[in-house]
């Protein structure tokens, strides 16, 4: 009897996804939007704001604004999915 390994299949295709992401201050109530692009190489992601390299937009946002730590981003669609465009 012979064992079944799986075998991890390479993913030779890259390619670039531009996305919104919707930010809220829960401090000062701004509501602000960025457009991010992420570069999909593999199982690697590098993300870009205003083609510059960037943090994914989760990772410790702060408001422009009055500079709060409490800020929750959700990307555009699940917003609207969520009611969240007021």
């Amino acid at each position: 009897m012979t064992s079944r390994l799986a075998v991890p299949v390479p993913r030779t295709q890259n390619h670039v996804v531009e996305g919104k992401w919707r930010s809220h201050c829960l401090c000062c109530m701004r509501v602000w939007e960025d457009l991010y692009e992420a570069r999909y190489c593999g199982d690697a992601v590098a993300w870009q704001l205003g083609g510059m390299p960037a943090q994914p937009p989760w990772v410790d946002p702060a408001c422009p604004g009055c500079g709060s730590l409490g800020v929750k981003v959700l990307s555009v669609g699940l917003a609207v999915r969520h009611g969240a465009t007021r």
